[in-house]
């Protein structure tokens, strides 16, 4: 499992961190990039139930593999951003379909194969990997902006198939084999997902400034591949070391304590972009910090969910459910702020790490266990 997250997150973080500082330095308005997230969001959650046909029909480790096809499609079209920004933007359907198929999947291995009492610093373990993972993907992302592309994604070829050969040793795991379509749409509108519609839609707002607005902010103050690849590295460095800790912390007092102090740090580091523009020596600090204060929610608020859908008689099910849940949010909300971001430009900052703080008191205040 951690051998297959490395390889993996690779392309992953790569994704997350420098899809929209390419766009934003081939000259894309932020309200096309935030646009552009909001499509793939909404694709995604419109194709989440494919990941419960694709495990029904050729089982869960083929059905990830299948998703890294699209990635690397993916990645392919967003090369050609360079020759045509239109290429680039439709990049968005294949990221879509790879990412509708492979979260509710990885959710579901989570669920599985992860117990309780341990969650929390099995999870963190797996994010210290995605940090060193990010570190390989800044490498990877800073010869894309010097537009060494054709190397990058070779580079991204090989990690995913470390991921795929760590894939096919995990042990075997049967679903049912009528995973329908349109039973996950049903399931979303069940009164028993009910009470999970509210958290996690909130959580998707600090999803969407945590993850998709961050870099590009970042990459919007300094303006430079370098200076921007160097913040980012000091940033992962420093959750790295406060990661493993923080997972201890939260197996030997529980989900519930420490999620308030995560979020409150969360909000803390949404808070200290807002202040930094005339402050950009303290960027790589806060960065840093907003990056551990997001691993120390995310992990919690993940191994939550994941607890949750353990307890389901069909947790890919329920984690398709989830996964839509956030992904209907999160085109609604993109949309809102390229709206906003049209209109008023870059403030449209402000008001996505606003909203963000509102999002991390609503997921965590009404979260039903």
């Amino acid at each position: 499992m951690y051998i297959h997250v490395f390889g993996e997150k690779i392309g992953n973080r790569l994704l997350e961190i420098f899809t929209g500082v390419i766009f934003y330095k081939l000259g894309m308005p932020i309200q096309f990039i935030l646009l552009f997230f909001g499509l793939e969001f909404g694709l995604r959650g419109v194709l989440a139930p494919l990941a419960r046909v694709a495990v029904s029909k050729v089982g869960i480790k083929k059905a990830i593999v299948i998703s890294y096809g699209f990635l690397v499609v993916f990645f392919i079209f967003i090369g050609l951003a360079k020759v045509s920004l239109e290429l680039g933007f439709l990049s968005f359907i294949f990221q879509a379909i790879s990412r509708a198929i492979y979260y509710p999947c990885l959710d579901t291995l989570h669920s599985i194969f992860i117990k309780d009492g341990s969650r929390g610093k099995q999870y963190t373990l797996e994010l210290v990997i995605t940090a060193i993972a990010g570190l390989l993907a800044v490498g990877i992302g800073f010869t894309v902006l010097t537009n060494a592309i054709v190397p990058a994604i070779i580079a991204i070829a090989l990690y995913l198939v470390i991921a795929v050969g760590a894939l096919l040793f995990m042990d075997h795991i049967e679903f049912p084999a009528n995973g329908r379509f349109l039973e996950s749409y049903t399931y979303l509108a069940s009164p028993k997902f009910r009470e999970n519609l509210l958290p996690l839609g909130a959580e998707s707002i600090v999803i969407i400034a945590n993850i998709i607005v961050v870099p590009v902010f970042i990459f919007t103050l300094v303006k430079s591949s370098s200076s921007f690849s160097i913040i980012i590295l000091i940033g992962i460095i420093v959750q790295m070391i406060l990661d493993l800790a923080y997972g201890l912390w939260i197996d030997k007092f529980g989900h519930k304590k420490t999620l308030k102090w995560a979020s409150g740090l969360q909000a803390l580091g949404n808070i200290g972009y807002m202040f930094v523009a005339q402050r950009l020596a303290l960027l790589p600090f806060i960065n840093g910090f907003n990056n551990t204060a997001w691993d120390m929610f995310s992990s919690n608020y993940n191994t939550r969910i994941q607890q949750k859908a353990q307890k389901t008689q069909n947790p890919l099910l329920f984690n398709t459910a989830s996964q839509m849940t956030l992904c209907f949010v999160e085109i609604i909300a993109l949309i809102a702020f390229a709206l906003f971001a049209w209109a008023y430009g870059n403030a449209v900052f402000v008001l996505i790490f606003l909203s963000s703080i509102a999002g991390l008191y609503v997921s965590t205040r009404y979260f039903v266990d």
